[in-house]
C-alpha cells in the first residue's frame, strides 16, 4: 500500500528495498538528456551573448578608433568561451 506523504508515494509501512528516500528527488539527467538541455542551452547563451556584446558596442563603442574595437571585439570574443567550457564539461559527465 502507498501512501502520499509531502508529494512524493511512499510506502505505507516497513524500508524494504523498493522504499523511496523522501531526500531524494528523481535520479539524476543521463548524458543524452544533459547532451540536450547543453545544446540548446549554448545556443541560447550564443545568441544572447551577441545581442549584449553588441549592445554594449552601440552604447559605448560606437565610433571609437580600430585600435580599440580590435580590442574590445577579441576580449569578448574569447570571453564567451568560459561558460561555454563548463557547459560542454557538464554535458560530457558519464552517466552516474
Amino acid at each position: 500500500m502507498l501512501s502520499l506523504s509531502a508529494g512524493l508515494l511512499l510506502p505505507a509501512c516497513g524500508r524494504g528495498k523498493d522504499a523511496v528516500d523522501a531526500g531524494h528527488h528523481g535520479t539524476a539527467m543521463k548524458q543524452r538528456q544533459r547532451k540536450l538541455v547543453g545544446t540548446f542551452g549554448l545556443l541560447a547563451l550564443i545568441v544572447v551573448y551577441c545581442i549584449v556584446i553588441g549592445a554594449i558596442y552601440l552604447r559605448f563603442f560606437e565610433g571609437q578608433p580600430g585600435w580599440m574595437l580590435i580590442l574590445f571585439f577579441a576580449v569578448t570574443g574569447m570571453l564567451w568561451f568560459y561558460p561555454a567550457s563548463w557547459t560542454v564539461r557538464w554535458m560530457a559527465k558519464p552517466d552516474a
